[in-house]
């Protein structure tokens, strides 16, 4: 007997990401401000988008998204504003976490 869902929430593995280490690998914690976008797409067809800045200026560290969430069934646009602070710690060996 198969296991079925009635639930049409996605999962986290199926979220798209940002992680610390593409930003970090592309520099966007060398210091200042500095600005990004990235998008998805599927079979040539863009299906995702998003923009971001991230500040590592002194005592105003941020990663801040902007991106708009249509909704599968009525077709309404969200826009939607993020803020997160960001924090490092120091290693014990050196650098920075």
């Amino acid at each position: 007997m198969g296991w079925w869902s009635y639930s049409d929430r996605r999962t986290v593995e199926e979220c798209k990401s940002i992680t610390t280490k593409f930003l970090n690998g592309h520099s966007y914690f060398d210091g200042g401000i500095r600005r990004g976008s990235m998008n998805w797409s599927r079979n040539g067809e863009q299906t995702g988008d998003i923009n971001f800045v991230v500040s590592t200026a002194k005592g105003d560290e941020f990663i801040r998204f902007r991106y708009t969430v249509t909704d599968r069934y009525s077709g309404e646009k969200t826009e939607v504003d993020y803020k997160a602070r960001l924090d490092s710690t120091p290693c014990h060996f050196g650098g920075r976490r």
